[in-house]
């Protein structure tokens, strides 16, 4: 069941809403945060706030719509791809709507998409700042906030206050536990595993004359719901195959420790391993270093995420590829969720974003769209 704002909300925000004019564009990508505590007057108490309207103001122009968007971290650049996604959805208030996602709802629902406003905070994978950050966004008076939560309850103290002021709560990426948001919206991990195997198989037949392969396995950290999903996935396309998995290890989703955990395979299977799946690209990037140092030259390999490094290499080899995920249109699902919420209009409790199969036949368009200053 979908949790939305009380009926005397909605009429207020559906007479706020519907009557709005053009857009208020944001400014600059939020940067590094600041050494120095904001005192709480809509500035940020810990990390680093960027707004549309400079920041900190009260929400008093009723022709506009506020949204908030707390982030975990910017250190990764998935997570910094999900605030540029943001950025970019409100500053064009949602106009050139994605071609990889399914038609817009807000369209067929009659929607008048309003003028948008638009602030992020970041985390740096700290609960405590995340509630601060949360809970200073609140007196701001905001129409709705998307999150990307640091753990599955950190934040779940600060999003009880907003579901006491009837603000829709959407919840992107890491899965909110023990609260119900308005909706969830994220990746199918276990189809991003399958996917990535199905691939890992085919380069494997077009790259050698054989019937049967043995291949590695590189995963995230252990315990890691993520990691456990995409193994599932892999092992899943696996079935009936003529692959066996002669090694596997944990690498915590990090390029060095890959690296590590592909010389150390190397090692103990040396030209015996013929091909290598990733649980995401900078794992990828660790095997492809080892190799390199190795004797073995490039082998068949895909992983999951789809990032600029990693992409930029499928020119090299045509058996390398990765399903790639879509952050940026995570927190973009999440601005026309938040507005279908507030327009009093139902929505499922959850969205799957859908993966894109990249090799080297279509990296360079991919690269087009989503990365546009990249070089091959």
């Amino acid at each position: 069941m979908v949790v939305g704002p009380s009926d005397n909300d909605h009429k207020y925000r559906r007479r706020k809403l519907l009557t709005l004019g053009s857009a208020v564009a944001l400014g600059g990508l939020a940067g590094c945060v600041g050494d120095d505590d904001e005192d709480s007057d809509g500035s940020p108490v810990n990390g680093d706030e960027s707004s549309g309207n400079g920041g900190g103001s009260d929400n008093g122009d009723d022709d506009t719509m506020l949204i908030g968007f707390a982030n975990k971290t910017l250190g990764v650049p998935f997570f910094a791809r999900q605030e540029d996604g943001f950025h970019q959805a409100v500053e064009t208030d949602l106009a050139d709507h994605p071609s990889h996602l399914e038609a817009s709802e807000i369209e067929g629902a009659g929607i008048e998409v309003p003028s948008l406003d638009g602030s992020t905070f970041n985390a740096e994978m700290s609960e405590s700042s995340q509630i601060d950050q949360l809970e200073t966004f609140l007196s701001r008076d905001p129409d709705a906030v998307i999150i990307n939560p640091v753990s599955p309850t950190g934040a779940n103290p600060a999003l009880e206050e907003y579901r006491e002021e009837d603000i829709p709560v959407i919840n992107i990426d890491t899965e909110i536990t023990e609260f119900e948001p308005d909706t969830y919206i994220a990746s199918r991990n276990i189809e991003l595993g399958r996917r990535a195997g199905e691939l890992l198989l085919e380069f494997l037949d077009d790259a050698y004359d054989k019937s049967s392969y043995n291949v590695v396995e590189l995963q995230g950290a252990a315990g890691d719901v993520g990691t456990r999903e995409r193994h599932s996935g892999f092992r899943e396309a696996l079935e009936d195959s003529s692959v066996d998995v002669i090694g596997d290890e944990h690498a915590d989703w990090a390029a060095q420790q890959a690296l590590d955990a592909m010389e150390d395979m190397i090692t103990r299977h040396g030209e015996d391993i013929d091909g290598v799946y990733a649980h995401n690209d900078f794992m990828a990037e660790g095997a492809y270093q080892a190799l390199e140092g190795s004797d073995m030259g490039p082998l068949p390999t895909t992983s999951i995420d789809g990032s600029e490094l990693w992409v930029t290499k499928f020119d090299e080899y045509e058996y390398y590829g990765s399903i790639a995920q879509q952050p940026e249109n995570m927190t973009r699902l999440g601005i026309e969720k938040a507005l279908m919420v507030a327009n009093d209009i139902d929505i499922q409790d959850y969205y799957p974003i859908p993966g894109i199969r990249v090799t080297s036949e279509n990296a360079e368009d991919y690269l087009a769209e989503f990365f546009p200053d990249a070089e091959m």
